[in-house]
Parts: structure tokens; C-alpha cells; sequence
């Protein structure tokens, strides 16, 4: 049987992750609420089996300046599963913050309870982005059940599956990387020309920086029958839930956060490589392929939700038809890969401390039943994106059997601010379907 090497080089892609954690706590988290109690020893042994098979999920990063790698923990070093019977300590675990450099990538935290468990996942965003969370809990849940079978069962090591960005790269030919950089020309103009960003930042009423280790975890859940009506307001429009939540964001900024003069409606949101350049959507092993789009619809939205909705569907198809994704990929991130690690923390030091921001909105996408089953699927399921640090706020959204999630972290003082304005956002979802003759539900 294949066996897992003691230490293993990094790529340029784990040495940028490395640099984000100047933006913020690079973890990203799902929860899964099932109706039914979990076997905690085969889910323990599970666990600590996916260190094994994904062999990235159980090393430390040790970083240097131009050379990097991961080095294998041993088993009793690992610490990844606990196990707790109260709320507020499960609370506890979603808001502690996951040291790469320390280990494992990955941590689990079950809630017992008699109603049915919960069990909550983090990984390292410097080893996987949530497309790699769902991969890394897909592998968990499939040893789970196998265990129930054969308990002792030992998977086959992924070490030969790739981590690289060249899984992407080599699907790119030549002759596309001009029209490729003529448009990092482009974005680079409209993401930063005017400067004015118009935004929702955290500053307190004093103009301080506020910097917790707890932060607070919003989230909204929205109905079957809101994501429903999304889809039909899309569909009437040529857009996509993704662009009619893009378009709901924008509206919600200009309606509830004041804008300078001059300042741009932009956002920074996120695209998976993966699904546009890789067979079936995989990468090889667990690993880092998303990158940026910038929407910008200007200094207004448009007189009402179908105007800002056919904008943002136009911004949208004109980049998935011209090489969606590889702007940044290939543009400004992609130098950025290129330069020593000091350089690149001092780079996104200025970009944490930046009073004119974009929000981010990533969507980490929908949750598919089948690959988070623990014996029986569970009855919800939804991610949590990684807190930055203020003055930036970031939003994430995820789905999972027809509903949507969207959710945003901040430090304690801003939770009335940040829960207005996600109410904003579903109002002006609930809006806009109702103003396409729709019936919104109640979230």
C-alpha cells in the first residue's frame, strides 16, 4: 500500500494563502444538523483515517521566506475531533481560529444532543478552499460508512493527486493569453478607477480598528420557496442565483450604507476554477482553485431590481464567455505568487488596513446530500465564511436541498449593524421577486 511521505514541498498557491491571514482568519467552516445520533467512535476513527487519505489535511505549514512545505503530525499529535454536549461550547469551537502552522488542517467538532446531533467542520483555507472542504468531508463521510462495514477498513493514500495550479493552467492554451491579459488590463482599471469603493466597512463611531479572536457568526437562512422564486427571477432575465444575489447586495449597499461622492458600486466575489476548466469539476487532491471577478455597476444600480439584474447577468456573461476567472489567476495574483513571503505579508498588511476596501461576497456554492451522508443525510447543511479582519467585512452564501445560507462574521460590537444589513439583503430579494409577480416567502 501507498504511504504517505513525512514532508511534502508546497505550491505558490499555499504561499499566497499563507500571505491572506493578513486579511483575516483563513478558516473555512460547514455545520450539518442531523435528525439521528452519530457513532462517535467510528466517526473519531473516520476522521483521523481522512488525515491519512488526504495527506495534506494531516500536516503543519512550515513557511519560509522562499521555500515552504508541510510536514506530516503524527497521530497523537493530530488533535482533531472533539466531542461536546452543549451549544455554547460547539459555538466556541466555530469561533476559535485554526493555526495552519500548528496542525491539522482539519478539525471536527460533534454536539450531542437528543434531537439529533450536529457536527461542525474547519479547514485551513491555506489548504483548501470550500470547494476542498466539501472534498475533505465527502472523504470523512465515505469512510464513516465504510467502517460500519468493515471496521478495519484503511484507505489508500491520495498522495499522487495533484495540489498544483497547473491542473488548471495546462487546460489554457497559448493563444488565449493575450485577450487573457487585455482583460486583467481591464479589471485592474475597474476595480480601482475611480478609488472610492462604495462599501460596508466596520469602523466604529471613534474611527478605530477593531480586532477580536471571537468573532460572531451571522447567519440567514432562506426558504425553499425564496430560492424558488430567485430562480424564476433569474430565469426571466438571463441571470444565474448567483447573479440575482449579486444584484440583491448591490441594491442593499445603496439603500442602507451611506456613499461618497463618486464612489463605485463594486464587489470582490469568487469563481472556481474547477468548475470551468477541470473534468467533472475535481482537482486531484485537496487544494486552493478559486480566484477573483470583480463586478462594478458604477455610481447607481438602476431605477429598480430588473435593471440592476440585467447589469449584473451582462458583467457575468461576458466572462464566462472570455475566460472567467483567469484575470486574476493570471494577472495580479498570479505575480504575486511570484515574490518572497515577507513581501507578499506586507502586501496584504496595506490591503487589511485599506479604508476603502471592497466587501467580498464568495459563493461557496451548493452542498450536495450524497457526500455529507453519515449513515442518513442531514436535514440541513451550510457554510460559514472566514472572518476578516475590520475595517473589510466579507459575506459568503451556500445551498444545500433547495434553500440558501448566507453568512458573515464581525467582532461583537457590530452584530446590529451587520444583522440590518443581511436583513436588508433579503428584503430586497423578497422584493425583487415579488416585483416580478412572484410570491416571496417568509424567511
Amino acid at each position: 500500500m501507498k504511504t504517505s511521505p513525512d514532508r511534502f514541498p508546497s505550491n505558490r498557491s499555499d504561499k499566497l494563502m499563507g500571505a491572506f491571514d493578513q486579511l483575516g482568519e483563513m478558516m473555512i467552516q460547514m455545520q450539518l444538523e442531523f435528525e439521528h445520533s452519530l457513532d462517535v467512535d467510528r466517526l473519531a476513527r473516520a476522521v483521523d483515517l481522512a488525515m491519512d487519505a488526504e495527506p495534506v489535511l494531516g500536516c503543519r505549514y512550515v513557511g519560509g521566506h522562499f521555500r515552504s512545505f508541510w510536514k506530516r503530525l503524527p497521530a497523537e499529535e493530530r488533535d482533531s475531533f472533539s466531542v461536546v454536549s452543549d451549544k455554547s461550547e460547539l459555538d466556541r469551537f466555530i469561533q476559535t481560529r485554526l493555526d495552519h502552522e500548528a496542525g491539522p488542517q482539519l478539525r471536527v467538532c460533534l454536539l450531542q444532543q437528543a434531537s439529533g446531533d450536529r457536527l461542525a467542520f474547519k479547514i485551513s483555507h491555506l489548504a483548501g478552499d470550500s470547494a476542498g472542504l466539501k472534498d475533505a468531508i465527502a472523504v470523512v463521510a465515505s469512510i464513516y460508512r465504510t467502517l460500519s462495514e468493515d471496521p478495519d477498513y484503511l484507505p489508500v493514500p491520495n498522495v499522487d493527486g495533484s495540489r498544483e495550479l497547473s491542473q488548471v493552467t495546462q487546460k489554457v492554451p497559448i493563444s488565449a493569453l493575450p485577450q487573457i491579459w487585455r482583460n486583467a488590463r481591464q479589471e485592474g482599471r475597474s476595480k480601482s478607477k475611480p478609488r472610492l469603493t462604495h462599501a460596508f466597512r466596520l469602523i466604529n463611531e471613534s474611527g478605530e480598528v477593531v480586532r477580536t479572536d471571537t468573532p460572531v457568526f451571522l447567519t440567514r437562512h432562506l426558504t425553499a420557496s425564496q430560492v424558488s422564486g430567485m430562480t424564476s427571477l433569474g430565469r426571466d432575465c438571463g441571470a444565474k442565483i448567483n447573479d440575482v444575489v449579486i444584484a440583491a447586495f448591490l441594491r442593499a449597499l445603496y439603500k442602507a450604507v451611506p456613499r461618497p461622492e463618486g464612489a463605485q458600486l463594486r464587489l470582490q466575489t469568487t469563481v472556481d476554477l474547477r468548475r470551468w476548466y477541470l473534468p467533472d469539476g475535481k482537482s486531484g487532491g485537496i487544494c486552493n482553485l478559486s480566484f477573483f471577478e470583480y463586478p462594478n455597476l458604477g455610481e447607481d444600480p438602476g431605477a429598480d431590481f430588473r435593471t440592476t439584474l440585467e447589469r449584473v447577468a451582462q458583467f457575468t456573461q461576458a466572462r464566462k464567455a472570455s475566460w472567467i476567472g483567469m484575470s486574476s489567476f493570471l494577472g495580479e495574483m498570479g505575480l504575486l505568487m511570484l515574490v518572497p513571503r515577507r513581501i507578499l505579508n506586507y502586501f496584504f498588511r496595506r490591503v487589511a488596513l485599506d479604508d476603502n476596501s471592497r466587501n467580498l461576497l464568495t459563493n461557496m456554492g451548493p452542498i450536495d446530500a450524497d457526500s455529507v451522508t453519515f449513515d442518513h443525510p442531514p436535514s440541513y447543511s451550510f457554510m460559514l465564511v472566514p472572518p476578516l479582519y475590520v475595517p473589510a467585512l466579507g459575506f459568503g452564501m451556500s445551498g444545500y436541498d433547495g434553500r440558501l445560507t448566507f453568512s458573515t462574521a464581525v467582532p461583537e460590537e457590530f452584530v446590529p449593524a451587520a444583522d440590518r444589513f443581511l436583513d436588508t439583503l433579503v428584503a430586497e430579494l423578497d422584493a425583487g421577486i415579488a416585483a416580478m409577480q412572484l410570491t416571496p416567502a417568509v424567511s
